[in-house]
């Protein structure tokens, strides 16, 4: 309307402008208010007369009958009666732009919305206009009443049934970030780089912030809105409202979070539509958010690929929310206020940390306990496993992706980082991260364990029975558990090389990454000859019969000497070399494990064996000083011991150590896991 009021319409009325008055608004460029159609286009009307009245003629008929005001027929076949003429195509196509014209200017001034007043963004040097219909739209937006944005709405995001923990990184994240952008918005000049985006979809996004924001909206139609202006007013509404509502004066900025979930929805059904949301907040961000009192921080949630929030070449800056899995004590926490942590116990609390490290999982498995309340315990477990499990499998029903879901399986059982440089399917791998399939957060990908559990059956390289028996079922003691975790582990490791990346060379570091070890040790390289390597239990005593070249191989229990070993590989040539794999349980109440021990049980575990080069995997939940990671780090365990009542330093040489102690359980295992082992580790 300012434009309109200050640019086009002067102190004498429209319909009294003479031909040439019409002809020169006409030919005036769109950002002084004009049509922007040529003088040799325009003649035609000048020798027809054409002057304000034609323009009341248009006006008037727009004014009653507005429905149909993009029938254009009727409207032409009025101002060709009256100027006693018929219009070739040309003339047509050059009278639908005057009345597009009038539509979108002149309307304003007749309809009957004068009582809403947009900000004036000339200021900010944008020529955008509103169509009558976002006036009418933003005139009944700005009656309505705000609502407590403090809260989110039922209708704005699909909410858990309980409150999410372990988001404090994610709340100290967002809160610096709003203290930074609150300081730039008080600048002048601020560039791409001070508007901040965080990763965790102009239509459809107007419509969602109208529906998450006012108090029923319900009854109100939303046109096709395709201007950013639109958007840039909608928020003006919103500050003046927060403002009023809070009692805050309008120089005093408020945050305002427009979080954007399932992003990649819109993304992949809307071209552009990244690079054009991006620029428009930003935009708005860079030159108008503080004329209207406001310091936005737009957040883009859901299963994001590197395409969804790629922000280059726009420069903005985009930080990434930590969202972590849920942590065994916001398991807890979590079923306390539920009142199922009943069901939290010694036995089970394995069984619930890895089905409700993902929120979603763990809400549908405490919906199923508090629908199952009248059976055995161990009969209800077993339900919610399989209810569970049900409703999980149901989205991995895409057999065209199993190949790609096993490999995503071993990475997740590896404890491995996801590094898409090492991988392939990648394609594949961002369609099933898109569908919300596989769990891509911070460094590591995710494949639920209950999946994992069905392909185990089917895919031999990956162990099986990981939740079934393995939790559920399980009278096992924790050191078994560990024990046998850790080996588990260990053969997902080895199928990593092997069957996901397709290489049979890899050095002892890379295979053993996140333990400690010698500096000397991490640099060898061996290889095999094998095609995958699978996991077995033996009920007989381990001997050098056993060992193959495929089998990781776990001892039955209590027997002395090892727990177990890795298959053969090769190195320098076809000389062998063996892993032996032995469980150090310290029962003293030491916090840390002192290089005594640790050089005692390698050197019982350093066997001599025919043909082959033994090096020693020790396994222990207790924790290493600094110091003793240090030496095992040089190759040399020092310690004094008692000799005849005197005190004697001894070395070990531990160039032939790998040390996977509880200082490696978050290195070493996949962020599943290790919240788990960290509770037996701190017991």
């Amino acid at each position: 309307m300012y434009w309109v009021k200050n640019r086009i319409l002067s102190k004498i009325g429209y319909e009294e402008w003479s031909t040439k008055e019409v002809l020169r608004n006409l030919q005036k460029k769109k950002l002084n208010g004009g049509a922007n159609i040529s003088q040799e286009l325009l003649l035609p009307l000048f020798d027809l007369n054409f002057n304000g009245e034609h323009l009341n003629m248009i006006v008037n008929h727009l004014k009653y009958d507005y429905n149909n005001y993009d029938n254009y027929v009727r409207i032409m076949k009025l101002i060709e009666n009256n100027l006693k003429t018929q219009f070739n195509s040309q003339m047509k196509e050059i009278m639908k732009l005057i009345i597009l014209w009038i539509e979108n200017n002149l309307m304003f001034v007749i309809q009957t919305i004068p009582s809403y007043n947009a900000w004036d963004y000339s200021l900010v040097n944008l020529s955008e206009t509103f169509t009558f219909e976002e006036m009418k739209l933003l005139e009944r937006i700005s009656k309505l009443d705000i609502l407590d944005l403090s809260k989110p709405q039922k209708l704005a995001v699909d909410r858990l049934l309980f409150d999410l923990m372990n988001r404090e990184d994610a709340t100290k994240l967002i809160k610096t970030i709003a203290v930074n952008q609150y300081a730039k918005c008080l600048q002048k000049e601020i560039t791409k780089q001070d508007c901040t985006f965080l990763i965790e979809p102009i239509s459809m996004i107007c419509s969602r912030i109208i529906y998450a924001t006012f108090r029923n909206p319900t009854n109100i139609e939303i046109p096709k809105i395709s201007k950013r202006i639109f958007l840039f007013e909608l928020l003006r509404i919103i500050s003046q409202k927060l403002h009023e509502r809070f009692n805050l004066d309008f120089s005093k900025p408020i945050p305002l979070i427009i979080a954007l979930d399932e992003y990649q929805l819109a993304t992949r059904f809307i071209n552009d539509l990244n690079s054009s949301l991006q620029h428009s907040i930003g935009w708005y961000m860079k030159r108008i958010q503080r004329y209207h009192g406001l310091v936005i921080l737009p957040v883009f949630g859901g299963t994001l690929t590197e395409k969804d929030a790629k922000f280059e070449p726009t420069q903005y800056t985009s930080k990434q929310i930590p969202l972590p899995s849920l942590r065994p004590e916001d398991i807890e926490t979590i079923m306390k206020k539920e009142k199922v942590d009943n069901l939290y116990t010694q036995k089970y609390k394995y069984f619930w940390d890895l089905i409700g490290a993902i929120p979603r999982h763990l809400e549908w498995a405490i919906e199923e306990a508090k629908s199952t309340l009248n059976i055995p315990v161990e009969t209800r477990i077993s339900t919610i496993y399989t209810n569970v499990s049900k409703r999980i499998n149901n989205y991995y029903m895409c057999l065209d992706y199993r190949g790609v879901i096993e490999n995503l399986a071993l990475i997740t059982l590896s404890g491995f980082k996801f590094e898409p440089l090492h991988i392939p399917y990648l394609k594949e791998i961002n369609k099933l991260v898109s569908r919300g399939l596989v769990y891509k957060k911070d460094t590591h990908i995710g494949v639920p364990p209950t999946i994992i559990d069905q392909l185990s059956n089917d895919f031999k390289y990956i162990p099986n029975n990981l939740l079934t028996n393995f939790i559920i079922q399980s009278k096992k003691e924790d050191c078994d558990i560990f024990e046998e975790l850790s080996l588990k582990t260990l053969t997902c490791r080895l199928n990593y090389f092997v069957v996901v990346r397709g290489i049979k060379n890899f050095s002892v570091g890379e295979l053993f990454k996140g333990c400690i070890m010698p500096e000397k040790l991490e640099k060898p390289n061996f290889f095999t000859n094998v095609n995958g390597f699978t996991y077995r239990e033996c009920k007989e005593t381990l001997s050098a019969e056993l060992i193959t070249e495929e089998n990781v191989t776990k001892a039955r229990k209590n027997q002395i000497g090892m727990a177990g070993f890795l298959p053969a590989l090769f190195y320098e040539g076809n000389k062998k070399l063996l892993f032996v794999i032995q469980y150090l349980q310290d029962e003293t109440k030491e916090v840390l494990l002192g290089p005594s021990g640790i050089a005692t049980f390698y050197e019982k575990a350093l066997l001599k064996m025919e043909d082959f080069e033994t090096y020693v995997i020790i396994l222990t939940n207790k924790k290493v000083s600094e110091t003793t990671k240090s030496m095992i780090v040089n190759g040399e365990l020092k310690y004094n011991e008692k000799v005849d009542n005197k005190s004697a330093e001894r070395i070990c040489d531990c160039n032939r150590l790998v040390l996977m102690s509880g200082n490696c359980f978050e290195t070493f295992f996949h962020p599943y896991l290790s919240g788990i082992l960290v509770q037996y580790r701190d017991k």
